[in-house]
């Protein structure tokens, strides 16, 4: 009969010491509770109902790593530039940022060598006031540049060098 299923039957309402009725979580059907086992879903049934299998997958921890890393950083470009003054047409460079100032504090001065430096160090120079100005003179101390003398005029205005090993070549300027 195709409706047998919803009709309870006399076994289930009847006593059993230790036993209890409930309701089937699955069919919705009045069951005795130990005919009923615990699902992995938490659910109460009288049907075993299997685990899909995608549940046990896990996925793989990754370790991201990298390749390689570079040491920290020693400060080479600090955020506050020291004041050089040039001295004989020279100054020593002491960090990577500089201002420079003319010698007696003279309306223009030379700056012919830069006393200092590593292989490959980079040297910023500006001009410490705007009213006096420093000369960079191509190729009369250790100073080359491609496009003949520099004039830092103004405190804005920048010089960026490279120090090659015997000389500081010149590799720009620009205005701030």
């Amino acid at each position: 009969m195709k409706w047998a299923r919803f009709v309870e039957s006399p076994q289930k309402t009847t006593f059993t010491p230790g036993d209890w009725n409930v309701l089937d979580d699955l069919t919705g059907m009045k069951v005795k509770a130990s005919e009923t086992t615990k699902q992995w879903d938490g659910y109460r049934s009288t049907k075993s109902q299997k685990r899909h299998e995608q549940d046990f997958l896990r996925g793989t921890t990754e370790r991201i790593r990298t390749p390689w890393a570079r040491p920290e950083s020693d400060d080479s470009f600090k955020n506050t530039a020291s004041a050089l003054t040039i001295s004989s047409g020279a100054i020593t460079k002491t960090q990577s940022l500089h201002t420079v100032d003319t010698e007696s504090s003279a309306s223009t001065d030379d700056l012919d060598t830069i006393n200092g430096g590593s292989t490959n160090d980079f040297l910023i120079l500006s001009s410490a006031n705007s009213d006096r100005d420093v000369v960079l003179k191509n190729a009369t101390g250790n100073i080359i540049s491609s496009s003949g003398d520099f004039t830092l005029s103004n405190t804005a205005k920048r010089a960026h060098l490279r120090y090659d090993g015997s000389n500081w070549i010149l590799l720009g300027g620009f205005q701030n």
